[in-house]
């Protein structure tokens, strides 16, 4: 959460999932009618990879919905497309980005 967390402890999570392969997404909790839906933070362009992230999981979204075979963690796309990179750049595109 870029809005919550230092610059250091966000780094630290993304050297973490860049290390052992983890897919990396952003999730602002929304306490209070009172905040905003609007995440500032990620304006910031060390956070670019957190847009493109969250159009991949509505990718996978939409793939696996149509058939399952098709989501981006399954046996057959980590086969077709063993990067985590490579499957974030084609379901972003898939969700719209």
């Amino acid at each position: 959460m870029p809005s919550r967390n230092t610059k250091e402890q966000l780094r630290r999570v993304m050297d973490l999932c860049a290390e052992r392969g983890l897919y990396e997404i952003s999730g602002e909790d929304i306490n209070s009618p009172r905040q905003s839906f609007i995440c500032q933070a990620l304006a910031d362009p060390a956070y670019a990879h957190l847009r493109t992230a969250t159009y991949a999981l509505i990718g996978h979204e939409i793939a696996a919905t149509a058939d399952v075979r098709d989501s981006m963690f399954s046996a057959e796309t980590k086969a077709a497309h063993p990067t985590l990179e490579e499957r974030v750049g084609i379901y972003s595109a898939i969700g719209g980005k």
